[in-house]
């Protein structure tokens, strides 16, 4: 493969993440999801989430942090390709 078939292939990839990400939640900053873990846990305990709806958020931020870590590793790999 040459360089540009690379490069195309990332930046679909990133792109396709990206929508993915936008048509489930809305972008926010990285210290909001490290957070998130204890405000599940507080809406469980006050009894304004159900355990289902904790499962859910909980398996929803883990594919965030999941999304925003691929992410950046794609970046990087677009920096690193010289054109």
């Amino acid at each position: 493969m040459n360089v540009k078939t690379i490069f195309t292939a990332a930046i679909f990839a990133v792109a396709s993440l990206n929508a993915a990400a936008q048509t489930t939640t809305t972008a926010r900053p990285v210290s909001s999801l490290k957070n998130d873990k204890h405000r599940i846990n507080q809406g469980v305990k006050s009894g304004e989430l159900t355990r289902a709806e904790a499962t859910r958020l909980r398996a929803q931020t883990l594919r965030l942090k999941q999304e925003k870590k691929i992410t950046s590793k794609m970046v990087l790999v677009l920096q690193s390709v010289k054109i």
